[in-house]
């Protein structure tokens, strides 16, 4: 039985005699010899087994040596097989050529020398076992590339996913070496910070971002980043970072060092834009201050006046007595449509406000809002003109009434008296009829909702806040014209959930311009 040391040998005769030789003549070479005793019982071995060299005789009945030679190398398993020719005929020069032609690789005479046969048949195998570890190490490098190529492919498809992620976090995040430079961002923090990662990448991010700690002489200590590089520990911090543009916006981040073998190699950075978290904390601040104002107000006067009349001191004076009553109910009204703004406020902004929507007249609705605000129109000595249009909209009744008159009341109350309030309303197809920075927020066609006033105007500055919670416009008789600072809001919150878009227009002295769009509902 071969082991598997040993290569396999073929010797080919047709003599059982020379076979038994050749064999005994190999012997001593260790090797698998396998016997065939014509050209056909040779190719069925060559069909199972590969060989190190072939000892093949010319002349043989059937098939001799150099048609076996020529069908063994036409067969890509054996095409490279050496094979040795032995003959006791001729060395006649052509007939060695013969024999060269069909792939032999030598020729040996009868009698053969067994040193000179063992010494060729020694190289032929030497020659095999080189090219079978040739082919071992081919085999193992090529799997060591395949290995190399499924492992690139895990990397990159783990990088892929890793970017895929980074990209999608709405968070900023980015990173610095040992020496603070920056590593990478993601896009979001290159958006959030106006720079493009080449514009980051390579330079120092206390440097660019964090310009608070730049002058501070604990620079080091101060920066989360430097703190994390120092002394290997997460922080967090609230701060400014610094755009490209020069803006500053507050952030909230974290520093995370990287350790790398127990050393620290740099920090990721995690940070968001707390801009609107911080408007939000000021707007609760701004809205308890407001509240504990407004609200103790009128409660104090409801107080002062129902303590006065309750102690009997106008009880000789009924005209007085009835003027603390009528200031206690105008101050429990004025207490009541303060709470009624706040949840109105309060449920626009929380998204729980459900619009009605149906398709309404805009004459229908304009006429309704003036109905609503006649009564304080003539308590103010105010003229109301209205100038309907009827076209259909697509809209909540209520809330359209809630917003037309709340700018009317608005207009109403900051007019002097036998002063005119107009309310007026068109259908705008061009958005050369619209005010240059609205012409591509609007959808159109679109109806054009307009209420204007007579009275002292608004200051330029003004004009971008007013529809922003808890804004009041300083006047001198604040306490007759003061409102909730609400109502502008709510108008807003309004118009914006039907698709819409309100802005005002005025000047100092010479009244106010409200506008508001509702788009048109067309087939």
């Amino acid at each position: 039985m071969k082991n598997s040391s040993q290569v396999n040998i073929l010797i080919v005769d047709d003599r059982p005699a020379n076979l038994m030789a050749l064999a005994e003549t190999l012997a001593p070479l260790g090797q698998n010899v396998v016997k065939a005793n014509s050209g056909e019982e040779a190719l069925k071995h060559l069909l199972q087994d590969e060989f190190a060299v072939i000892l093949l005789d010319v002349q043989m009945p059937t098939m001799d040596g150099f048609d076996l030679a020529k069908i063994i190398h036409s067969r890509p398993a054996s095409s490279d097989t050496p094979i040795l020719f032995i003959t006791a005929i001729s060395r006649e020069e052509m007939y060695v050529l013969k024999g060269y032609s069909v792939g032999a690789v030598d020729y040996l005479l009868k009698p053969i020398v067994p040193e000179i046969l063992l010494a060729k048949v020694v190289i032929f195998i030497d020659l095999f076992n080189k090219k079978n570890e040739l082919k071992q190490q081919a085999e193992k490098l090529q799997a060591a590339n395949k290995y190399l190529q499924e492992k690139e492919q895990e990397i990159s498809r783990i990088n892929h996913q890793k970017e895929l992620i980074l990209n999608a976090v709405g968070e900023g995040i980015y990173g610095v070496d040992a020496q603070g430079q920056t590593t990478f961002l993601n896009p979001a923090a290159a958006k959030m910070l106006g720079y493009t990662s080449e514009e980051l990448i390579g330079k120092s991010e206390c440097l660019i971002l964090h310009t608070d700690f730049i002058n501070n002489e604990n620079h080091g200590l101060l920066c989360p980043s430097c703190a994390s590089l120092q002394d290997g520990s997460v922080h967090n911090y609230e701060g400014q970072f610094q755009r490209k543009d020069g803006y500053s916006f507050p952030v909230e981040y974290i520093s995370t060092p990287v350790l790398e073998q127990g050393k620290i190699v740099g920090v990721v950075i995690t940070f968001k834009d707390i801009t609107e978290r911080r408007n939000i904390e000021q707007m609760k601040e701004n809205f308890i201050s407001f509240a504990s104002h407004e609200l103790r107000n009128p409660l104090t006067v409801i107080l002062t006046s129902l303590k006065l009349l309750s102690i009997g001191i106008y009880a000789q004076n009924p005209e007085k007595a009835q003027r603390m009553l009528e200031l206690a109910l105008e101050e429990t009204e004025r207490m009541i449509q303060l709470v009624k703004d706040l949840l109105d406020v309060q449920r626009l902004t929380a998204g729980k406000f459900i619009l009605n929507t149906k398709l309404c007249l805009a004459s229908d609705l304009m006429q309704q809002a003036i109905h609503d605000v006649q009564s304080l129109a003539d308590k103010s000595e105010v003229i109301l003109k209205v100038d309907p249009v009827s076209v259909q909209v697509s809209a909540d009744p209520k809330a359209i009434d809630l917003t037309l008159t709340n700018l009317l009341s608005n207009a109403i109350k900051f007019s002097p008296p036998h002063a005119t309030v107009y309310l007026s309303a068109e259908v705008i197809e061009s958005r050369e009829r619209l005010p240059r920075s609205f012409q591509s927020k609007i959808s159109l066609p679109c109806l054009l909702f307009r209420i204007e006033d007579q009275g002292r105007g608004i200051p330029s500055d003004k004009l971008e806040i007013i529809f922003e919670r808890f804004q009041q416009i300083n006047v001198s008789d604040a306490s007759e014209k003061k409102g909730s600072g609400l109502g502008l809001a709510i108008c807003k919150s309004v118009v914006e959930q039907h698709g819409g878009l309100i802005w005002a227009e005025s000047v100092l002295d010479q009244g106010s311009l409200f506008y508001f769009t509702l788009p048109i509902q067309t087939t």
